[in-house]
């Protein structure tokens, strides 16, 4: 029997000493982006969208 690597490890990047402020910047990022395409598709503004994205990812 072969032992494989835990998929679960090698996809987080939470072993890497920098990991922290990245996946928070990814997530901000991530937010506002999400907001801004959301509110497009609903025909509305797009950096309105985005504005409300990034506030609620950082409440």
């Amino acid at each position: 029997m072969v032992n494989e690597p835990n998929i679960t490890y090698v996809l987080s990047i939470s072993w890497l000493p920098l990991a922290e402020p990245w996946r928070i910047t990814a997530t901000i990022a991530a937010g506002g982006l999400s907001g801004g395409v959301t509110s497009s598709m609903a025909g509305g503004d797009f950096l309105d969208g985005l504005c409300n994205g990034l506030i609620t990812v950082k409440s």
